[in-house]
């Protein structure tokens, strides 16, 4: 489920609140901190996406799997480095 910006602080502060454990409060923080970092790895790879395509389309080159194998071979060096 997505939240927004505000909402998630808010669920934060109100497990602060209201929990006696700090494993509670970093479990929730961890929840919160990968949940952001898998929206931006999502949109990076789309705007890596597009640009791919743009570059192909600009050059004529239509051909589906060779795209296909441009944004495995992008997903694969991210992955490494």
């Amino acid at each position: 489920m997505m939240r927004t910006r505000e909402e998630q602080i808010a669920h934060i502060l109100n497990v602060m609140r209201n929990s006696s454990s700090d494993v509670t409060v970093a479990a929730i923080i961890a929840e919160i901190i990968l949940e952001a970092e898998r929206r931006a790895e999502q949109r990076v790879r789309a705007e890596i996406a597009e640009r791919v395509s743009k570059l192909f389309d600009s050059y004529g080159a239509y051909d589906r799997p060779c795209k296909q194998f441009v944004m495995g071979a992008i997903d694969a060096e991210r992955e490494v480095g």
